[in-house]
């Protein structure tokens, strides 16, 4: 007259141990684990052969039933008309060693172990590197709505463009610290794409809006040069209010670098164990810096132009 769950119950307490939380303990916080005091007596002999309060009555489990350690059946998977097997393994090291080894155990098992028609494939990484098409087409329409609002606040499309190219040259340090490095690539990567997409905009704003507010620059046709003046001095005019330009934000704009540089180098302390802060640091602050590149070289080839002699 004692169905399994209550039985369970009154084993639950004599057999309780679990984790209930953390509490603040000498400057940080401490896991706390409560045990039974009875859970030490109450071994599998015990369990068996001991009655046990449950319902209205005592009983001990020999009774009606026992304990026993059986192997599962192992569970074949089907998907795609392939059937798969999952093989989990715990390894203790870096993160970027536990990469290699999987790397190569996949190798090794494809090159000398299995037969054919059987492959290995190394873990995908979950939901993150089975969605990188997503994270790419998030940062294609940063862009997009960033080139919008630069085309609608300067009503032109060139100088959004040449904005805009900024930001692929700041991706270049991206890929080349995690191309040159054993640095492993993660979501904080394509954190970093992100955040450089961002901020590296602000420095081609600034220096393009304040070149357009020069006052020899604005004068000459209230922020457009005049149709029928000649290319040379379109460009002499346009060159002299860039360097105006640049020579007032530069100042502040390497400020803003330097300061997001500094910023972000607390988390390259730990090392590339911690793999999302130090992914997203690391491409950052290398994308930050060959923004500055871009700022003095690119802007002004794209920005500056010629028009033509009209009459």
């Amino acid at each position: 007259g004692i169905s399994p769950y209550e039985y369970y119950s009154s084993l639950y307490s004599p057999l309780y141990d679990a984790s209930v939380g953390s509490i603040p303990y000498g400057g940080e916080y401490v896991g706390v684990r409560i045990e039974s005091s009875a859970k030490d007596e109450m071994d599998l002999w015990h369990v068996e052969n001991v009655a046990v309060q449950s319902g209205d009555g005592k009983m001990k489990l020999s009774e009606i039933g026992s304990i026993r350690k059986e192997r599962t059946s192992l569970s074949i998977n089907k998907e795609d008309q392939s059937y798969s097997v999952d093989v989990r393994y715990n390894f203790v090291g870096p993160e970027q060693m536990r990469r290699t080894f999987s790397e190569e155990t996949v190798d090794w098992m494809n090159g000398s172990v299995l037969p054919l028609g059987y492959t290995a494939e190394g873990e995908s990484g979950g939901w993150f590197y089975e969605n990188q098409d997503k994270y790419a087409a998030l940062i294609l329409l940063v862009i997009a709505a960033i080139f919008v609002l630069c085309a609608v606040h300067f009503n032109s499309l060139r100088y959004p463009f040449s904005i805009i190219l900024l930001i692929p040259v700041s991706f270049i340090g991206v890929f080349l610290v995690f191309g040159l490095s054993d640095f492993s690539f993660d979501k904080g990567g394509f954190a970093a794409f992100v955040m450089l997409s961002g901020i590296t905009v602000n420095a081609g704003i600034y220096l393009v809006s304040a070149m357009l507010g020069e006052r020899g620059f604005k004068d000459a046709a209230g922020g457009m040069l005049l149709p029928g003046m000649d290319s040379g001095r379109a460009m002499q005019l346009q060159l002299r209010a860039y360097i105006k330009a640049f020579n007032r934000k530069i100042i502040p704009i390497s400020l803003t670098i330097l300061s997001s540089i500094m910023g972000l180098l607390p988390f390259l302390f730990d090392g590339p164990s911690e793999v999302f802060w130090f992914d997203f640091a690391i491409g950052t602050i290398t994308g930050l810096v060959f923004s500055v590149i871009a700022l003095i070289f690119y802007l002004p080839a794209f920005a500056l132009h010629r028009r033509p002699r009209r009459a």
